[in-house]
C-alpha cells in the first residue's frame, strides 16, 4: 500500500513528528512519501536534521506562507508523480 503524508511544513510539531514516526515504523514505510506544502528540502533538513534520512521520500512544494492557488496543481502533480490517488 502506498501512503502519502501531507503536512503544511517540516517544522517540528505534533502532526509533523507523528507523520515522521509513521514513516519510520509503519509496515508501509518503504512505500510512504512525506509532502510539505511550505518550504524547501534544504530548509527542512536545516531545521530538522533527522529528515535527511527520508531524503528520497520527501517532496517540498516550496509554497509561500500565504494562500497560493498554484499549490493545488503542484500538489496534484506530486500525487501523480508518486502514483498516489486522491479520493474525495
Amino acid at each position: 500500500m502506498n501512503v502519502l503524508h501531507l503536512v503544511q511544513h517540516f517544522k517540528i510539531g505534533g502532526l509533523e513528528k507523528m507523520a515522521a514516526t509513521l514513516m519510520q515504523k509503519s509496515q508501509f514505510s518503504d512505500t510512504s512519501v512525506f509532502v510539505s506544502l511550505e518550504g524547501s528540502f534544504s530548509e527542512a533538513v536545516r531545521d530538522w536534521p533527522q529528515l535527511a534520512a527520508f531524503e528520497h521520500r520527501l517532496i517540498c512544494l516550496n509554497k509561500a506562507e500565504k494562500f497560493d492557488l498554484n499549490t493545488v496543481p503542484k500538489t496534484v502533480s506530486s500525487f501523480k508523480k508518486t502514483q498516489y490517488r486522491c479520493h474525495p
